[in-house]
Parts: C-alpha cells; structure tokens; sequence
C-alpha cells in the first residue's frame, strides 16, 4: 500500500515541477509580448501538466516562433508588413 501512495507522490512531483518550469520559461520569456505571456500562463495553470506539455510542443519546437502568437499579430498586408 505505501509502495502504491510513493509512486503516485513521485508521478505529482514530477508533474509539478514540469508545471513550475513552464511557468517560469513563459515569464522569462523575451520575445513573446505581455498578452501572450498570459493566455500561456492561463492555459497551462487551468490545464495544468497538458498545458505544460502544449506549451513546450507548440512553443519551443516551433522553427516560426511568430506562427503560434495569440491574437492579430500574424495578420500581413498586401505588402508582406505586418499590420
């Protein structure tokens, strides 16, 4: 019975430090704006170790780090500028 409640402890330990080290990158994080910091951080602390996991696929997997910003910032003009 302990051997079963340590392993479950260890998977949440796990869990929780991989939560804290989004957290941590997504406010380190110098080329992403404020607004995205926080629709980041929103969904990784609702959605907790899948969020993580999101964040970490999307985000530093990404070769285009502007393909995956939140709101207009991806919208170009006629001339390639952005808008």
């Amino acid at each position: 019975m302990f051997s079963m409640f340590f392993g479950f402890g260890i998977l949440w330990l796990i869990g929780a430090i991989v939560i804290i080290i989004a957290i941590i990158d997504i406010v380190k994080q110098s080329k992403m704006d404020g607004a995205n910091k926080i629709i980041w951080l929103l969904i990784v602390v609702l959605f907790n170790l899948i969020g993580s996991i999101i964040y970490f696929v999307v985000i530093k997997n990404s070769k285009d780090k502007n393909l995956f910003k939140f709101g207009n910032g991806n919208i170009k003009n006629k001339n390639g500028e952005n808008k």
